[in-house]
């Protein structure tokens, strides 16, 4: 009596792309616990609201058109080339260190009120990087 020949497993395009998946999510969950992430870079703290400070010299732009048009300015290369395009927009020029309140906030920017320095008193907005706790 023949017996019939075993049958090999096969795998299917969609079986096998199914268990790779799987595999792959339980090698990273297995991988990486939840205090630990891979080729992360050191976590920045831009404070969204309260006290804070600028850390570079800033212009502080007069509103948040002001700013996003002197952002566009300085990235084609115009600020560079002609400064003075930036005058009209500028509410104040400070230096770094200065203490501000940050009343608003977006993706990019920050809204503040400068606690101290030369220009104390002016309010407008500056990018996120520019401010720290």
């Amino acid at each position: 009596m023949r017996t019939a020949p075993a049958k090999q497993a096969s795998c299917t395009t969609t079986g096998c792309a199914v268990l790779f998946v799987v595999g792959l999510i339980v090698a990273i969950s297995n991988g990486v616990s939840s205090d630990e992430k891979p080729n992360s870079a050191p976590a920045v703290d831009y404070p969204s609201s309260g006290p804070g400070h600028l850390v570079s010299a800033s212009i502080i732009w007069r509103s948040k058109a002001a700013f996003e048009e002197g952002i566009r300015l300085g990235v084609n290369g115009s600020l560079k080339a002609h400064p003075e395009l930036a005058l009209p927009l500028a509410a104040c020029a400070t230096s770094g260190g200065d203490a501000v309140t940050i009343i608003d906030r977006s993706f990019t920017a920050r809204e503040v009120i400068l606690d101290s320095g030369k220009s104390k008193g002016c309010r407008g907005w500056v990018e996120m990087e520019a401010v720290g706790r």
